[in-house]
């Protein structure tokens, strides 16, 4: 079938047909006889049923490949061959191309090609079994499809039109002769219009009584100015243009279509176009017409075409405000001027997201639209508002309108609405031009962004930038770019701190800590460097290469002495990845581990946030051997539900309640409270960050079983941490 042509029309065809083509692919004449009889009186919108007949598949492609515009078919799936329908379906659809006829699968042998599968896996309208069709049935089906292909073929034709549009406006914007213009333009409207007969474009200055001069002319008038010139005088047409000067609209009157194009631009000139079709022009030409004039009329007033596009890609048409490409120019510009009495303020909708998913898109807009409204009142038109992302609005304006910047941000967080009276929820972030020297338009823009992500992560809502911020965030950018590096060339090492029992004083295991020393010998906190794997999106690698260093040494572990525990810390990221969890149990099985001794370390805080997403992951993790701590226990907010719930072995205290524990003060008794709670879910306890003698010694006396912290042992190296074991 590959040689078949695509039947799904090419070229621009508006024009309603005289009767319905319907192609019926079936072997069967008694059938073929049946749907003639019971279709040849039906009539969909006035218009009658023209049935082609197919007794074969070549049959039915040959058709298809010779005749435009089919609107259904009726396929029997099971022709020559079992496949030959289904084939023929992807041959439809996939080599030739035709995306518009609707095709209706029926059947006399439904066992062969199931119902449901059919219609999930190839593009048909209807499957229908021969012996439960009914006349009316198949009448009703007909018209239904009809009516479905009715307006996709529209459409389709209006998607046609508009790229024909796109493409000679390209043309146009690169023309700059009126003769060479006018060409393309008759051009253009020609595969808009089908207007075989011709068209013509004519000037005529605003002296009075001044004669129209013929431009371009195209069709059969191409070769016959006289009968061009004879047509712009005749009555018909000249009352076309009188009623097109007296309105300033174009003028379509059945076989006659004037366009007509005025402006003060035109060095005192007006053009009009004039067409002549067979048939009257449809309301869909009319409205293509409308769109492709406007960018005539900016090309007839020597306004580039590709500045009108421009105009369009720079407004946002939800707000008709600017949007981030138009700012930057506007940015492009007033740093070109005196960049000390400019300033930027991004005004940001918080939860974005959440308030399209809850109250939908338009209460969205609303809030925008009010933020605009507000910014406009405060700050007067002179200023230049845009909106730069979905929920961002910028606006460039004076620095002395913006004394004080939390009452600004106060003022736009009024509650708005005169039933509602929601409050919108604002962030601000003030960018003065001063610090934007030397930088462009859009990096001003994504700078500003960048300190606005700053100010949401600091939870802030009104935020000034300052040059210094500028200096740390590129730290922070070159600081995440060496760390995905070191984890790249697994440079980054562990620590393991010792575990103790309170009771003997014996080691019972060790945590696992990432430390990273970079090549100039700097020392990167593992709190600075874990948050910003987070936030760069690779803390699923820096865990991952933990967690290798980790059996290789738990393999040295397991040959000093047995029976000890390695936590290890793992990320709600990781926890959220089947596949992570997956591969993770994968290699400690395969290296010998199996999780016997393995504990995973999680915090109270994460594991109650996305409890929901993780449960599946620690019960599988439990199922394998592997243990589970909740760490930094007493700082997070899980309920006694939750704390039955989740699949945990270890409860560490954090350290926050053991530095502060007194005998019996408030800390004494939160931890103390801790430590039953523990005992009564059955979970062994950890007290972390034991620095001094009579820490331990509290904890031990109410109840404690294990502790880690300075008071016993640092964090030490792989070495270090066997020859304790060594000694112990």
């Amino acid at each position: 079938m590959s040689n078949l042509t695509q039947t799904a029309t090419n070229s621009l065809d508006f024009h309603e047909p005289e009767a319905w083509t319907i192609l019926s692919v079936e072997d069967s004449q008694q059938y073929q006889d049946s749907l003639s009889f019971i279709l040849r009186q039906h009539r969909v919108n006035g218009k009658p049923i023209k049935l082609l007949s197919a007794f074969n598949i070549a049959s039915a492609a040959d058709i298809l490949r010779n005749t435009p515009n089919i609107a259904v078919i009726l396929l029997d799936i099971v022709m020559e061959e079992d496949d030959s329908g289904i084939k023929f379906i992807k041959t439809i659809r996939e080599t030739i191309g035709n995306h518009e006829a609707r095709i209706i699968v029926l059947t006399g042998q439904p066992g062969m090609a199931p119902r449901d599968d059919l219609l999930q896996s190839l593009d048909i309208d209807n499957y229908c079994e021969k012996q439960e069709m009914s006349a009316p049935h198949l009448r009703s089906l007909i018209t239904a499809n009809i009516r479905n292909y009715q307006q996709i073929h529209r459409l389709n034709q209006a998607k046609l039109g508009l790229q024909i549009i796109i493409n000679q406006t390209q043309n146009l914007n690169q023309l700059k002769q009126l003769q060479s213009f006018s060409d393309t333009v008759l051009d253009a409207i020609s595969q808009l219009c089908q207007a075989t007969d011709g068209g013509i474009v004519c000037a005529q200055t605003h002296l009075e009584d001044a004669s129209s001069e013929i431009i371009a002319t195209s069709g059969p008038l191409k070769h016959s100015p006289q009968t061009a010139a004879r047509i712009v005088n005749e009555q018909s047409i000249q009352q076309l243009l009188e009623k097109a000067r007296a309105t300033g609209q174009h003028q379509f009157d059945g076989q006659r279509t004037l366009l007509y194009f005025n402006d003060s631009r035109m060095n005192l000139k007006s053009y009009f176009v004039i067409i002549i079709s067979r048939v009257e022009i449809s309301e869909t030409v009319i409205a293509l017409l409308q769109v492709f004039c406007e960018n005539v009329r900016s090309g007839l007033v020597n306004v580039a075409l590709f500045e009108n596009l421009q105009r369009l890609a720079f407004k946002d048409s939800d707000l008709n405000i600017y949007n981030r490409n138009q700012l930057e120019q506007e940015l492009r510009l007033a740093l070109l001027n005196d960049i000390k009495h400019q300033a930027l303020l991004l005004v940001q909708l918080k939860s974005y997201d959440e308030l399209k998913s809850v109250f939908g898109y338009s209460m969205v807009l609303d809030s925008l639209r009010a933020i605009k409204v507000r910014l406009e009142s405060l700050f007067g038109d002179s200023s230049v508002i845009a909106r730069i992302s979905r929920g961002v609005l910028a606006i460039i304006t004076k620095p002395e309108t913006i004394v004080n910047l939390d009452n600004i941000c106060e003022a736009l967080n009024q509650p708005y609405g005169e039933t509602t009276k929601r409050r919108i929820g604002l962030r601000c972030m003030l960018y003065p031009l001063t610090h934007a020297k030397e930088r462009s338009g859009d990096e001003v823009l994504a700078d500003a962004e960048l300190h606005l992500e700053v100010a949401k992560n600091r939870n802030l809502n009104a935020f000034c930038f300052h040059e210094k911020l500028r200096s740390d965030v590129k730290e922070q950018m070159l600081l995440s770019e060496a760390l995905k590096e070191a984890i790249e060339q697994e440079s980054l090492f562990l620590h393991y701190q010792p575990k103790f029992d309170l009771l003997s004083g014996t080691v019972i295991g060790f945590e696992a800590l990432a430390r990273w020393t970079r090549d100039d010998g700097t020392v990167v906190p593992p709190d600075q460097f874990i948050s910003l794997a987070e936030k760069a999106g690779f803390i699923e690698s820096l865990d991952a290469l933990v967690f290798r260093q980790l059996i290789q040494f738990n393999k040295k572990l397991i040959q000093v002495q047995s029976g000890l525990q390695l936590s290890f810390n793992l990320s709600i990221q990781d926890l959220k990845q089947p596949s992570f969890i997956d591969e993770l149990i994968e290699y400690a099985g395969a290296s010998g581990s199996a999780g016997q001794n393995l504990v995973v370390e999680i915090t109270e805080s994460q594991a109650m946030l996305s409890f929901t997403e993780i449960e599946q992951a620690l019960s599988k993790l439990r199922a394998h051997g592997f243990r589970i701590s909740i760490d930094d226990f007493g700082t997070g907010y899980s309920s006694l539900s939750h704390l039955a719930q989740i699949p945990a072995d270890v409860l560490k205290i954090d350290r926050m309640f053991v530095n502060k524990i007194k005998p019996n003060n408030q800390h004494y008794h939160l931890v103390e409270a801790i430590i039953k709670l523990g005992h009564q879910f059955n979970l062994d306890i950890v007290a972390e960050g034991i620095e001094h003698s009579y820490q331990a010694e509290l904890l031990k006396a109410l109840g404690c079983q294990y502790g880690q912290g300075y008071w016993f042992s640092k964090p030490l190296s792989e070495r270090d941490a066997l020859a304790l074991l060594d000694h112990d």
